[in-house]
């Protein structure tokens, strides 16, 4: 970055500092007094130039940066003026489910240069998108028919530490497996991420709070709550084992 590139920005309320950031430039953030958080995605702490962040009251920002790297940055010479340095949730996916559609959350992975969102069901594939690094779709998707006519969104939504993306046009009351692989520039994998979610429904067949057998894969009726029976287990809707 170069020089004074924020100086003075009082409006400034958070700054997110990418992977490929290695030093901020002298006076760039100087007398940013609403700068409440900041959130580095680079694992080795960016070197700080001089009276980058004078101004600042480092006491009330927290500074959010990658778990692997939370002692480099709170041994650093400049970063550890932050008093509150704690680490990015990394390696965590999420899934938000409706009758028809599921928002999936995965974090940035450093070094990736693309992430394959794949999800199935059965031995059919329901979406298959490939994104770059910063979250733009770079190949066509497959997808499901969606509701309205609606394409699949062009990007990822950019979050503050990773990315989320809405799949529409699902069947309600069905299980669905997910895969999200991040690679790097070489196509070698990095990490992966995998799991199961059940979108929302009514049940066909619901059964009283007891300890009567239950024909598997169905759905019960426990405490006000339906859970989905697969074998011996159970899952919440969201595709949660909670016995």
């Amino acid at each position: 970055m170069g020089f004074y590139t924020f100086d003075g920005c009082t409006g400034l309320k958070s700054l997110t500092i990418g992977t490929k950031v290695s030093q901020l430039g002298m006076y760039d953030f100087r007398n940013c007094a609403g700068l409440t958080t900041i959130t580095s995605l680079r694992t080795s702490p960016p070197l700080i130039a001089g009276f980058n962040f004078d101004g600042v009251n480092k006491s009330k920002v927290t500074v959010y940066v990658p778990a692997s790297g939370l002692q480099a940055y709170k041994a650093d010479y400049y970063w550890k003026a932050f008093t509150n340095i704690l680490p990015i949730q990394e390696d965590t996916i999420s899934v938000t489910v409706s009758d028809s559609s599921a928002v999936i959350n995965w974090p940035q992975y450093e070094g990736a240069e693309t992430y394959n969102l794949i999800v199935t069901h059965d031995l059919d594939t329901v979406c298959d998108v490939l994104f770059d690094a910063a979250g733009q779709v770079i190949q066509n998707p497959a997808s499901v028919p969606h509701r309205n006519a609606k394409a699949l969104a062009p990007s990822a939504i950019r979050e503050i530490n990773g990315f989320s993306y809405t799949i529409t046009g699902l069947e309600s009351a069905t299980q669905y497996n997910y895969s999200v692989i991040a690679k790097d520039a070489n196509n070698v994998e990095l990490n992966s991420y995998s799991g199961v979610f059940y979108t929302i429904g009514v049940a066909t067949l619901l059964y009283p709070v007891s300890d009567q057998q239950i024909p598997a894969n169905n759905k019960i009726l426990r405490d006000g709550q339906i859970f989905i029976l697969r074998g011996e287990k159970e899952y919440t809707l969201t595709g949660q084992e909670v016995r």
